[in-house]
């Protein structure tokens, strides 16, 4: 299992070495919730849950109709135990997505990795995410 961690921890410090190449050679960004919202995501499964709402913040306040962006910000917090700070980014993701669900989540969020869906869906599952 700690094998398994330290892997799981080396590939998305490469992850986010990466988007940080492509933010560098792409200054400028139109999109920022596209190019923004896979850090906020890796910040997110790696554990740095400071970081992920940091930049999840970022993502929605600059595309608040782009709902995956509240996904990982709403993760983050409730790894954190700041439910009453996710219960606003929730209220607005039901808004946007009205059926999403915990459950939801599971079946339709590309996480191949089971241990690093669990992860995720537990920090939606403090947050107050519906269970579905």
């Amino acid at each position: 299992m700690q094998a398994n961690r330290a892997a799981i921890k080396y590939c998305f410090e490469t992850a986010l070495q990466r988007l940080e190449r492509c933010r560098e050679m792409t200054a400028f960004q139109p999109y920022l919730a596209v190019f923004e919202n896979p850090f906020a995501l890796a910040y997110t499964i790696k554990g740095d849950y400071e970081r992920a709402v940091e930049v999840g913040r970022r993502v929605v306040e600059n595309c608040p109709e782009y709902g995956n962006g509240y996904k990982p910000l709403i993760a983050s917090l409730g790894h954190l135990g700041w439910q009453k700070q996710a219960k606003r980014y929730l209220d607005k993701l039901l808004s946007i997505e009205p059926t999403f669900t915990v459950k939801r989540f599971a079946e339709t969020y590309p996480l191949q990795d089971a241990t690093q869906r669990e992860h995720y869906m537990e920090g939606l599952r403090r947050a107050g995410v519906p269970a579905g």
